[in-house]
């Protein structure tokens, strides 16, 4: 499974598809998370529209966590996108997890910011989010905010890169061996 390539699949709560990566390599499988590694993934969105991911990712999946963290490496720095979901699933080499909308962010200057909050409050009717649901995301949402705050993984730009890098160190030494 490791250093396996993984389709990512985001859904709405009413089970449609929301979102499709391709070609991410998960690169780490623990008991509390799966790290993958994109370079300038393939998106397909729900509605048919497709596009490629500009800068390398690293996407942090915590297997028992409301969250997600995408941390995008955008040289000389790196910056987050945090999206509310459910914890993963993971099932015939798919990363499967429900996208409740509400997002955060976290630039290079420690600034974090709430978005698509109108799109959640939308959706949260239109979708019957179940009011649990609800809590659990309020709740997540001040937990990430504290780790970011922090600095605290996922959130801390030094492990991010040395997982980049560690990958790209060993994905040369094996084919130099090879």
């Amino acid at each position: 499974m490791q250093n396996s390539e993984i389709l990512i699949k985001s859904f709405k709560n009413d089970g449609s598809i929301h979102r499709t990566w391709r070609k991410s390599i998960l690169i780490e499988n623990n008991e509390d998370y799966f790290v993958l590694l994109s370079k300038k993934a393939n998106v397909f969105e729900g509605n048919g529209r497709e596009w490629k991911a500009r800068e390398p990712a690293i996407t942090i999946f915590p297997k028992n966590k409301w969250f997600n963290v995408i941390a995008m490496l955008k040289n000389p720095f790196v910056s987050y996108y945090v999206n509310l979901a459910s914890p993963p699933i993971y099932e015939n080499g798919t990363i499967k997890y429900v996208d409740y909308d509400l997002d955060l962010k976290l630039n290079y200057k420690d600034e974090i910011k709430v978005i698509d909050v109108n799109e959640y409050e939308t959706h949260k009717v239109q979708l019957h989010y179940n009011p649990l649901i609800d809590k659990i995301l309020k709740d997540t949402m001040e937990f990430v905010k504290e780790k970011m705050k922090k600095r605290e993984f996922p959130f801390d730009d030094m492990k991010i890169i040395d997982i980049y890098y560690d990958y790209l160190e060993k994905e040369i030494t094996s084919k130099d061996n090879k």
